[in-house]
């Protein structure tokens, strides 16, 4: 996995890694900004999961039902594979 390691120019010192299957910001002086983050984080994660949610009942409409496994892993597999 590559990590690109980015340093913000700021007086907050803001280091950021991404990679392709997280960002993870490590804020080093200021709660306020570690607040936003903590809060921003659980934002997406929920919004993530209902993503997931929302595409696994798409392909199990358009397959017509769980009659086969394939459908819920071939979902999965998509889902993995675009993060």
């Amino acid at each position: 996995m590559v990590f690109f390691w980015y340093k913000l120019r700021s007086k907050f010192n803001i280091y950021i890694i991404h990679s392709r299957f997280c960002i993870c910001f490590q804020f080093l002086n200021n709660q306020i900004l570690r607040l936003i983050f903590v809060r921003l984080t659980v934002s997406f994660f929920f919004l993530f999961v209902i993503s997931i949610y929302h595409f696994i009942e798409t392909e199990r409409r358009v397959e017509g039902g769980w009659d086969s496994t394939c459908s819920y892993l071939r979902a999965i597999t998509v889902l993995i594979i675009s993060v």
